[in-house]
């Protein structure tokens, strides 16, 4: 039987120069395609009402738990832009045992 590894991460922003939602959505959906050209399925999280807060959500499958991770930290380095990252974190399965993690990585921001 075959290997499944699955990549799940989580991202929360701060949109800091958004005046409206158009604002908002032209950030996330930006965000959204960048990850969908490279393998992710991906969903908005943001809250609605707020042009200042936004969340996506998204996840990667793979055979090998190398390529899951290297899809996780090529996502890492779309996530710079003009907005504030507040949390992002980001966690390997093993499909076959679920309830075993073989990684959760929560985000530190580098310019702290």
């Amino acid at each position: 039987m075959s290997e499944l590894r699955v990549g799940v991460g989580q991202l929360s922003l701060r949109l800091r120069h958004a005046q409206s939602m158009k604002d908002k959505r032209k950030v996330v959906q930006s965000l959204v395609q960048k990850l969908r050209n490279r393998g992710f399925s991906v969903t908005d999280l943001s809250p609605s009402g707020s042009p200042k807060f936004a969340g996506i959500g998204f996840c990667y499958a793979g055979a090998s738990a190398s390529d899951v991770e290297a899809a996780l930290r090529d996502a890492e380095r779309l996530f710079w832009g003009d907005f504030e990252i507040l949390d992002f974190s980001k966690e390997l399965v093993d499909y076959e045992n679920p309830g075993e993690s073989l990684f959760t990585d929560d985000y530190d921001d580098p310019r702290e």
